[in-house]
């Protein structure tokens, strides 16, 4: 046990010292880089409070399994290996049950996602750019011809100006992905009608 004990004082303050040095890079990182391409919804709060959970986390969950996997190492002899792996698995498995419904709702609101929302994907081999994939698009009103539209402002790693946005609509008789105006996939019938939600692979 002291042993254990020893060693787990020692990532500890292993952990400690990486938080601080890192935290000057997380502070450039998200009121910095971030705020300059308009991604940045941290609040000062926000990002205190974030570190402070995620600390806490850390302790009520890492440092138990820490301490057991020194203690296997310590005291289970050429089979440790063993015992150590299923406890890792076992506890990820664990984990998997907890994060949506325990640890994720500490740090984002969980809301369920409003009617007429659709999923666009790329599965099948379109040519476009990765990062029009996995995107939520909800219902937003319609256009000039009183067809719906579906519309989104999430554009992750692309630098946009803040409030630009990507639509789904149908534009001559078909429909396009489309931003501005250019016209990034465009297929005659995607894999689901967005009018009843679901996916769309393009």
């Amino acid at each position: 046990g002291g042993e254990a004990m020893t060693g787990l004082a020692y990532f500890g303050l292993l952990m400690l010292g990486s938080f601080i040095l890192g935290l000057p890079f997380d502070v450039y990182g998200t009121f910095v880089l971030e705020e300059r391409f308009g991604f940045n919804k941290t609040t000062p709060y926000t990002f205190v409070k974030d570190r402070l959970k995620g600390a806490a986390l850390g302790v009520l969950l890492g440092a138990p399994l820490l301490y057991v996997v020194l203690w296997f190492f310590i005291s289970a002899g050429p089979l440790a290996w063993l015992w150590v792996f299923v406890t890792i698995t076992a506890f990820q498995l664990v984990l998997v049950f907890l994060m949506p419904a325990l640890i994720l709702p500490l740090f984002l609101e969980m809301d369920p996602l409003p009617e007429g929302t659709a999923l666009v994907t790329n599965k099948m081999g379109r040519d476009y750019p990765d990062f029009l994939s996995g995107r939520f698009f909800y219902r937003d009103g319609e256009d000039g011809d009183g067809l719906p539209v579906w519309s989104t402002t999430d554009r992750r790693f692309q630098g946009a100006a803040q409030g630009a946005k990507l639509t789904v609509r149908r534009s001559g008789g078909q429909w396009a992905l489309v931003d501005g105006e250019t016209v990034y996939a465009s297929l005659a019938q995607p894999s689901a009608d967005p009018a009843a939600g679901g996916r769309l692979e393009w």
